[in-house]
């Protein structure tokens, strides 16, 4: 597989500051990796997107799915790759602070997000302030279509 330019550079948190970024939201409950992605368009043609990836699982679970779906859940906990929240469930409301927190940081234009179980967090996103931004999928597909995003 060829990659782009660039594709394996390690990534300047630092520049990334203030960035405008869209980002997805899929959660899940119990059996599920909840998952919140950031894209960095690029700024000139020879920049790629850049994209920071955020993944959870509940802690009290993660034993039992590295058996059940024969995945080293706990190896990536352990480098980073994956988060987990305390008890048996996502914990959404350490995800919602996760968010609030990352747009204190980064200009996050837009979250698309999977309807699924989302009443809650949108509310309480919106009520962070980030409602200026949230659109669920299905929203304005053509306005991610010509911005060359993938709807999460």
């Amino acid at each position: 597989m060829c990659m782009p330019k660039g594709m394996n550079d390690p990534i300047d948190y630092e520049a990334l500051k203030g960035r405008d970024c869209y980002a997805g939201l899929d959660l899940s409950s119990t059996s599920d990796i909840t998952a919140f992605v950031l894209v960095f368009p690029p700024r000139h043609s020879e920049e790629n997107h850049i994209i920071l990836p955020f993944f959870w699982l509940p802690k009290d679970t993660l034993e039992l799915r590295c058996r059940r779906d024969h995945v080293l859940y706990d190896v990536w906990e352990r480098q980073g790759y994956i988060k987990t929240t305390e008890g048996n469930v996502v914990h959404y409301g350490f995800i919602e602070s996760f968010i609030e927190q990352l747009s204190e940081t980064y200009h996050i234009k837009e979250i698309a997000y999977d309807r699924w179980n989302a009443t809650q967090m949108v509310q309480n996103l919106e009520g962070m302030g980030l409602d200026r931004c949230i659109r669920h999928q299905g929203d304005e597909a053509s306005v991610y279509d010509e911005r060359g995003i993938l709807s999460f």
